[in-house]
């Protein structure tokens, strides 16, 4: 018979290994399940494809990364340097915008208007070239007033105010420019640290394999390299 208690027991323990089992996942982390889920969002980026032998576009994450794959794929995707690269574009947009004050401009207009008010009816009337003689400026009466037409100018001093918004606007492109070269050399710099790292780490990991070998099997004289030679003589 089994005790209450040691029911009690039994049930903890497969709750624990229900929860465990469905929390962890064999295949979340794995190489091939990061890549599939990463790769269509890289591979999009026209950045990251290159041609290969066949002389056809492949993506970076099809063969092996070089460090030179790898910083291209951080470069075109790190949210940082996109941000830098909006900058300086917006930066672009406000020279052009500085530049404008420069130029000539003409432009068309129309309008409509209609009142009583004394000024209004004064000066409409004037345009127009309508000004009825011994007219009451007091109560002129209700007026109305069509109007279109084109106007053109150029802008020949401002007090200097185009001139310095003009150089911020240089100013602010230098700067974004400045900050993307900021990014990108961080950016590099971090990827050729993480990519050594992984190379040392992969030639520890043989060192580990080869020691764990000659721990397990004192008598085991063959390396793996000699075994691999081994294998290609044949």
């Amino acid at each position: 018979m089994v005790s209450k208690a040691n029911k009690i027991q039994i049930v903890i323990i497969l709750s624990f290994f229900l929860i465990t089992c469905g929390c962890f996942s064999h295949d979340k982390y794995t190489y091939e399940s990061i890549r599939q889920e990463y790769a269509k969002v890289i591979c999009d980026d026209a950045f990251l494809t290159k041609v290969s032998k066949t002389g056809q576009y492949t993506c970076a994450l099809q063969e092996p990364v070089s460090l030179n794959d790898a910083i291209q794929i951080a470069l075109a995707n790190n949210p940082d340097n996109k941000i830098a690269v909006a900058r300086i574009k917006q930066a672009e947009a406000m020279i052009e915008k500085a530049n404008a004050n420069f130029f000539p401009f003409l432009g068309f207009y129309t309008e409509y208007s209609q009142g009583d008010a004394p000024s209004g009816y004064l000066f409409k009337k004037i345009d127009q070239r309508l000004l009825p003689a011994n007219t009451d400026f007091n109560s002129p009466g209700w007026y109305e007033n069509y109007e279109t037409g084109i106007k053109a100018g150029i802008n020949i001093f401002n007090g200097g105010r185009d001139i310095l918004n003009k150089k911020i606007a240089e100013t602010d492109f230098s700067i974004s420019q400045i900050d993307k070269k900021s990014v990108e050399n961080s950016l590099v710099a971090s990827v050729i640290h993480t990519y050594y790292n992984a190379l040392a780490a992969k030639e520890y990991i043989k060192g580990s394999v080869k020691n764990n070998l000659a721990f397990l099997h004192p008598d085991f004289t063959i390396s793996l390299t000699d075994l691999h030679s081994q294998k290609s003589s044949k």
